[in-house]
C-alpha cells in the first residue's frame, strides 16, 4: 500500500521526473563537448618485497613475511610516493621546462606571460634553489607564495598534479603501478617518469641514512657489549690466579674420582687387615705357650731386623698412596719386599724350632700373614689420610665453584649480547652496501588516448538527475503525512468517516438539474453517488423517520473545506426522497449559502418574528433560511429558549433541516448550535496535515459522540479510495 502511494506520487509528478534529467543531460552535453582528449601513461616498479630474487642473499633464509606485514609495506611505499616533497620537486621541474626549454608541455599561462624577465629569472632561480635543497615553497613568504600560484596557473601544482595521478599494486604482484592522465602524450610520460627518479632517489637516500644510522648506533653498542664482556673475562682470570683456580670442573671431577679410588681400596685394604688378622688368631690358637716362648726367645735378633724393614716398608708406601700410586715407587716397594722375605727365610733356615713341636710350618705362615697384615693397616691408615685430605680440598672449591659460575653466567650472556650485535651489525654492513630493492622495469612512454569520457559523463548525469529527483520525491513522501484519503483520515483522528466528494468543478454546478438529469459526465455522477451514500449514513445514524424531524449541524475546522457544498448536496438529496427540507445558513461569519440560494428569507427576521411564511407542499423543492452576515452569534440575536421554540415550530413543517455553521477555529460561533442538533457531520478537505491546533478540534470533536456522526473527506482524488 505504502509503494502504491509513493507511486502515485510519482506519477503525478511524471513531467518533472522527465524533464529535470533531460535538462541535466543537455547542460552535461554543452559543458562536456570542448573537453580535451586525454591521455594516460604507465610506469611499472618492482619492490623486491614478495619476489626475494632482488635481495641480499644472506637475507634469503629470514622468514617469509606474513600477508599484513606485505600489505604494510606496500602501502607505506604507495603513500611515500604521494608525499608532497616528491611531488613538489616534479612540479619544480615540469615549471623550469616550460620557462627555460624550447618544447613547453602547456602554453604559457597569463599569470607566466605577466612576469617580466628579471621576475622571470628570479622566479627560475627559486625554483631551481627549492630542487636542489629538496624543500617545499614557504606559504609564509610573500615571493614564494606567488610562485606557489604560479604553479596553479599552469595547473603544475601539488594539488593539481595528485588529482591525476594513480598509484596502486596490481593484485598479489610484486609490482607498483604509476598512471597520470594529461591533454598531452609527452607530458603523462613526463610527470610520472620523472616521479618514478626523484621517489627512487629519495627512497635510497632514506636506506643509505638509516644504514648509517644503524651502523654507527651498532657500531658504538658493539664496542661497549665488547669492552663489558672483556671486563668479565678479566675479573674471572684474575679471580682464578689470587684464589688458585685453574678449572672448577677438573679439578673437583679429578678429587672426587681420586676419592673413589682410595674409597675402595681402602674398603679392600681393611678387608684384608680383617681377614688376616683372623688367619693369625687362628694359627695362635694352635702354638703351646712354652713352644712360642721358646721361639721368640731365639728370633729376638731377626725379628728386630725384620721389623725395621718393615718400618722402612711402610713409610715408603705411605709416600706412594700420597703421590696418587705413582710408579716410581713401586719398584721400590717390591725391593723392600723382597729383602723382607729374604730376612724372613734366613730366620727359617737358621733357627731350628723347638723339638717338641711340629708346628714349623705354621710359624713361618703366621710370620708372612703379620706382614701382610702390617702392610694392609698401613695402606688403610694411609688411604683415610689421603681421603681425609681430598675432602679438604673438595670442601675448599665450593666457595670458589659458585663465585667462577656467577662469573661465568655473566660472560656468557655478556658473549650473547655480543654476538647478537656483532650479527646484526654485520647484517646492516652488508645490506648498507647493497643498493637497494625498489628499481624501474617499465619506463613510461608518451601516453596512449584514453577512451572518452563525454558520453558516459552525459548518461551519468541524466541518470544522477533522475535519482536526485526520486530521493527528493521519496523524502517529500516519507515527511508528508497529508490526508489523501478516507483510510488516512480515519486512522489519523480517530473518527469514523461517512463517504468522500471528488473534486468537482463547482463554478457552473447546479444542484437540482444534478439530481433532475438522467445522463452526467462520470465526476459528476461520482459526486451524486457519494451525495446518496452519505445521505443514508445520515439517515441511519440519527433514526430519521418520516414522523420525527431532526436537526443536522454541518461544520469543518477551517473555512472553504466545501461545508456549503456538502449541505446543499445534502439538502436537494433529502428533498428528493420526498422529504421536505430546511436549509439554514448558521455561518454568520462567512454566509456563503445565502450567496447561492436565490432572495432567502433572513434567518435574523424569523428568529425575532417567528413567522416564517407560506410553507410550500412541494416535497422536492427545498426552503432556505439565510443571514445578513458580520461579527455576531446565533445567542447574540435572541435567548436560547427562544432559539428552541422557533426550532420546534420549524421541525412541525420539515422533516430535515440542515444548519451550515461557523468552522471550528471560530468555535465560539459554531458551538451555539451544538445544543439544538441531532447530529453532526464535519467536512475536512484533502492534502492538509493534522497541526497541534486541528487536533485539539479533533479532540473536541470526539467528545461529542454519540452527536458526532463522523467526517466527509472533500476533494479526493479519482484514486484516492483504492
Amino acid at each position: 500500500m505504502e509503494l502504491k502511494k509513493f507511486i502515485r506520487l510519482l506519477l503525478r509528478n511524471r513531467y518533472v521526473l522527465i524533464l529535470v534529467p533531460i535538462i541535466t543531460v543537455v547542460i552535461t552535453y554543452f559543458l562536456t563537448r570542448k573537453m580535451p582528449d586525454m591521455y594516460t601513461s604507465q610506469v611499472q616498479i618492482a619492490t623486491g618485497i614478495v619476489d626475494n630474487t632482488q635481495s641480499v642473499p644472506s637475507i634469503l633464509g629470514a622468514d617469509v613475511l606474513q600477508e599484513n606485514r606485505i600489505n604494510q609495506e606496500f602501502s607505506n611505499l604507495i603513500e611515500m610516493m604521494r608525499l608532497k616533497k616528491i611531488i613538489d620537486l616534479v612540479s619544480y621541474r615540469l615549471i623550469l621546462n616550460d620557462m627555460e626549454g624550447t618544447r613547453p608541455f602547456r602554453s604559457a599561462s597569463n599569470m607566466v606571460q605577466g612576469l617580466s624577465p628579471q621576475a622571470k629569472k628570479r622566479a627560475i632561480a627559486v625554483f631551481k634553489e627549492k630542487y636542489r635543497s629538496k624543500q617545499s615553497l614557504n606559504l609564509t613568504n610573500t615571493e614564494q607564495k606567488n610562485l606557489d600560484e604560479l604553479l596553479h596557473s599552469m595547473q603544475y601544482h601539488e594539488s593539481d598534479l595528485r588529482n591525476k595521478l594513480n598509484i596502486f599494486r596490481l593484485g598479489s604482484s610484486d609490482f607498483i603501478y604509476v598512471q597520470y592522465e594529461s591533454e598531452n602524450p609527452q607530458l603523462s610520460a613526463y610527470v610520472i617518469n620523472t616521479l618514478a627518479d626523484e621517489f627512487l632517489d629519495y627512497y635510497s637516500l632514506l636506506l643509505r641514512e638509516n644504514h648509517n644510522r644503524s651502523v654507527a648506533y651498532l657500531e658504538d653498542l658493539l664496542k661497549q657489549k665488547f669492552k663489558t664482556m672483556n671486563d668479565k673475562i678479566l675479573a674471572l682470570q684474575d679471580y682464578k690466579i689470587k684464589n688458585g683456580v685453574l678449572n672448577i670442573s677438573e679439578q673437583s671431577s679429578s678429587i672426587y674420582g681420586q676419592m673413589m679410588a682410595f674409597e675402595a681400596k681402602k674398603k679392600e685394604a681393611e678387608k684384608d687387615v680383617a681377614s688376616i688378622s683372623g688367619a693369625i688368631r687362628s694359627i695362635d690358637a694352635k702354638f703351646d705357650p712354652d713352644a712360642r716362648r721358646y721361639v721368640e726367645a731365639t728370633l729376638i735378633r731377626p725379628n728386630q731386623q725384620i721389623t725395621e724393614t718393615r718400618e722402612k716398608l711402610r713409610n715408603l708406601y705411605d709416600k706412594y698412596v700420597e703421590n696418587d700410586f705413582d710408579e716410581w715407587y713401586q719398584p721400590r716397594i717390591d725391593s723392600l719386599k723382597n729383602v723382607l722375605s729374604t730376612q724372613i727365610n734366613a730366620v727359617n733356615d737358621n733357627y731350628v724350632s723347638n723339638p717338641l713341636t711340629t708346628a714349623q710350618s705354621l710359624r713361618t705362615q703366621k710370620v708372612n700373614l703379620e706382614i701382610q697384615l702390617d702392610l694392609a693397616k698401613y695402606s688403610v691408615a694411609s688411604l683415610s689420610k689421603s681421603i681425609n685430605s681430598l675432602n679438604n680440598q673438595f670442601s675448599s672449591l665450593v666457595p670458589n665453584e659458585a663465585v667462577v659460575q656467577s662469573y661465568d653466567r655473566d660472560i656468557e650472556v655478556a658473549s650473547k649480547e655480543y654476538l647478537e650485535i656483532l650479527n646484526r651489525y654485520n647484517q646492516i654492513k652488508m645490506e648498507s652496501g647493497f643498493s637497494g630493492k625498489l628499481r624501474i622495469v617499465q619506463d613510461a612512454m608518451p601516453g596512449t588516448l584514453v577512451p572518452s569520457k563525454k558520453m558516459l559523463l552525459v548518461i551519468i548525469s541524466g541518470v544522477i538527475g533522475l535519482i536526485f529527483c526520486l530521493v527528493v520525491f521519496f523524502i517529500i513522501y516519507y515527511f508528508d503525512n497529508s490526508i489523501r484519503n478516507s483510510k488516512d483520515l480515519a486512522n489519523q483522528t480517530g473518527l469514523p468517516v461517512l463517504s468522500e466528494l471528488n473534486r468537482i468543478d463547482v463554478s457552473s454546478l447546479q444542484m437540482k438539474s444534478l439530481w433532475e438529469s438522467r445522463s452526467l459526465p462520470a465526476d459528476l455522477q461520482r459526486f451524486k453517488d457519494q451525495i446518496r451514500s452519505i445521505r443514508l449514513e445520515i439517515a441511519k445514524d440519527v433514526g430519521l423517520t418520516p414522523d420525527e424531524s431532526k436537526v443536522l449541524m454541518v461544520n469543518s475546522i477551517n473555512d472553504r473545506e466545501g461545508k456549503s457544498l456538502l449541505t446543499l448536496g445534502l439538502a436537494y438529496a433529502f428533498a428528493v426522497t420526498n422529504r421536505r427540507v430546511l436549509l439554514i445558513d448558521g455561518n454568520f461569519h462567512n454566509p456563503g449559502l445565502t450567496k447561492i440560494m436565490k432572495q432567502p428569507l433572513m434567518l435574523e427576521n424569523y428568529l425575532n418574528s417567528g413567522e416564517i411564511g407560506e410553507v410550500p407542499d412541494d416535497r422536492a423543492n427545498v426552503f432556505a433560511l439565510g443571514n445578513q452576515g458580520g461579527d455576531k452569534s446565533l445567542l447574540e440575536l435572541i435567548d436560547a429558549q427562544t432559539v428552541s421554540e422557533r426550532l420546534s415550530a420549524l421541525k412541525k413543517h420539515f422533516d430535515v433541516i440542515l444548519v451550515e455553521t461557523a468552522s471550528l477555529v471560530h468555535i465560539d460561533k459554531s458551538r451555539e448550535w451544538l445544543d439544538y442538533a441531532d447530529g453532526v457531520v464535519s467536512v475536512f478537505e484533502t492534502d492538509q496535515s493534522l497541526t497541534d491546533d486541528k487536533k485539539a478540534h479533533v479532540t473536541f470533536l470526539e467528545s461529542l459522540k454519540p452527536k458526532f456522526l463522523g467526517w466527509v473527506l472533500n476533494k479526493a482524488g479519482a484514486d484516492a479510495s483504492r
